[in-house]
């Protein structure tokens, strides 16, 4: 499933609008390594990674997940600066204090908001700037797009590299992959969380230790809006930064 997504991800560019206000938030701080949270097959990375170097000499990617899946690092280009976390790192773990950056991508919806508001904390505590990005969203228009998801898991499967035999089976032969991607969209629209509720969450942090963002962007020719939530320690901020 985390394949067919980061596929999907490079072939759809869902996360082109968080390349500016990712840049913005790197360069506000003076944050050079990004350490990602729940990154499974590497999602939108192997596109983001070389488009954000070109503007920030020295960026360097760890991905990390709570089930790491280390053969997503054959997604990026060899000499990538990029590594994967090969133990288990959960997105409600402690962070270290070590400069850098935090981000998600469609994943803060698997969180309960006790869950979610703690990885916010975590953040805040470790003096880490954090860009959330949900690609999903919770409305009725979202809803109707799930259901062309089988469909489109029936024509990517045979362009993922590499080509398993096991993929094509749970897909052509046993219809697990469709049946199960299109249940993992439906709830995923259903949980996303909406701009309010994530700005509810930021409210039961330490007020004035962050700087908070949160909107919906979207692009052109995009039909459903991607949500933002980026936070930024106010000790480390060097330049002007919008807050909400």
């Amino acid at each position: 499933m985390t394949d067919y997504l980061a596929a999907v991800t490079v072939r759809t560019h869902p996360y082109a609008a968080a390349v500016e206000p990712l840049t913005n938030m790197l360069q506000s701080n003076g944050a050079r390594r990004v350490r990602d949270l729940c990154s499974g097959a590497g999602g939108p990375w192997p596109v983001l990674l070389p488009t954000l170097s070109a503007s920030l000499p020295g960026l360097s990617l760890e991905l990390s997940d709570a089930y790491p899946n280390t053969s997503a690092l054959d997604h990026f280009p060899p000499g990538s600066p990029v590594t994967y976390r090969g133990t288990a790192l959960r997105a409600t773990d402690t962070l270290p204090r070590d400069g850098s950056a935090i981000t998600l991508f469609s994943s803060l919806h698997h969180f309960r908001p006790a869950d979610a508001t703690q990885i916010l904390r975590n953040a805040e505590d470790a003096q880490s700037p954090i860009a959330i990005f949900e690609a999903t969203h919770r409305s009725p228009l979202a809803l109707v797009a799930m259901c062309v998801v089988p469909i489109v898991v029936l024509l990517v499967t045979p362009q993922i590299r590499p080509l398993r035999w096991w993929r094509l089976l749970l897909t052509y032969i046993v219809p697990a992959l469709p049946v199960a991607i299109w249940w993992d969209g439906l709830v995923s629209c259903l949980r996303t969380y909406t701009r309010d509720e994530l700005l509810a969450m930021t409210s039961s942090l330490h007020a004035g230790d962050m700087a908070w963002t949160c909107e919906e962007v979207r692009r052109a020719g995009q039909p459903l809006p991607m949500t933002m939530l980026i936070g930024v320690p106010v000790s480390r901020i060097t330049k002007a930064t919008p807050t909400t």
